[in-house]
């Protein structure tokens, strides 16, 4: 069981949001969880960087760099948790 709380620009304050993607896939014979995390993009911050956009031409705005990913986190069926392993 899992719970996962998470609310863009919750209360106003420009925050970004996630959500937790979870499929199941066989490897080896054994059925694994895989998790996938992703940022749900506060829209405050959309809006705000669409308003800045002439700024950040000129080189008066910065943006942020996108977020690495990495492979998913799998767990297995018996509670073990790890890394995939690509073959």
């Amino acid at each position: 069981l899992v719970r996962v709380f998470s609310a863009r620009d919750y209360e106003g304050h420009g925050n970004d949001g996630a959500v937790l993607k979870v499929t199941t896939k066989v490897l080896d014979g054994h059925t694994m969880l895989v998790v996938r995390p992703q940022v749900v993009r506060s829209a405050k911050k959309s809006r705000d960087e669409e308003k800045s956009a002439p700024q950040a031409a000129k080189g008066e705005g910065a943006r942020r760099p996108p977020s690495p990913t990495g492979p998913p986190t799998t767990t297995s069926p018996r509670g073990g948790a790890g890394r995939r392993v690509e073959r």
